[in-house]
């Protein structure tokens, strides 16, 4: 135990990353909700709270697909062209 000193109020906690034990007043909560000592301690990551934007992925003028014509020999000839 570091410092068998009493002080009110102060007591003794474990860092919830390393596993060292402190004083309450060393400890902070970090954004996850986990008790952690000053060295573990980070911010929460800008990009956690972006949202995304919707993103309409639909064709613009959709048409159906024509059906299959079928050229037989003799159907087009040169005068055709």
């Amino acid at each position: 135990m570091p410092g068998n000193i009493y002080r009110p109020g102060d007591h003794y906690v474990i860092c919830d990353e390393c596993g060292f034990q402190m004083r309450s007043s060393e400890v902070m909560k970090r954004w996850d909700g986990m008790i952690v000592c000053r060295k573990d301690w980070e911010l929460r990551h800008p990009q956690d709270g972006v949202r995304a934007v919707h993103d309409r992925q639909r064709v613009a003028n959709p048409r159906p697909v024509p059906a299959d014509v079928f050229v037989n020999p003799g159907d087009i000839t040169e005068a055709g062209l």
